[in-house]
């Protein structure tokens, strides 16, 4: 499956919360989630990203689950911006996608 680059995932954030973080603090709360989800999930070490030396680095989640990068940057800019309502809405919607591409994720990849 194609995966996103981190700069793709940047941009797809800007087009959503257009000024709203910096890139060096969304590239920080995408290292957060593919930290988790590579320790969690891959069982694998958490990458590294730095803004914008890794930007053309593939990020962990393949298309088309990849609406998790911008679902969890809104939430996050939510919780940021205490606003408590959009990020309970958001939040829930972030959770359904990785929960999606977890199933996904676990029925294709059956340890042998």
């Amino acid at each position: 499956m194609e995966k996103i680059t981190l700069s793709q995932a940047l941009a797809r954030a800007e087009q959503l919360l257009p000024g709203a973080c910096d890139p060096e603090l969304l590239t920080a709360w995408i290292e957060e989630l593919d930290g988790k989800i590579a320790a969690e999930l891959l069982k694998t070490q958490p990458p590294v990203y730095r803004y914008p030396e890794n930007s053309d680095t593939p990020l962990l989640v393949p298309k088309p689950y990849h609406n998790v990068y911008e679902l969890y940057l809104t939430a996050m800019r939510d919780l940021r911006d205490r606003d408590t309502e959009r990020y309970e809405n958001d939040a829930a919607l972030y959770r359904q996608a990785l929960q999606e591409w977890k199933a996904y994720y676990r029925r294709t990849h059956v340890p042998e």
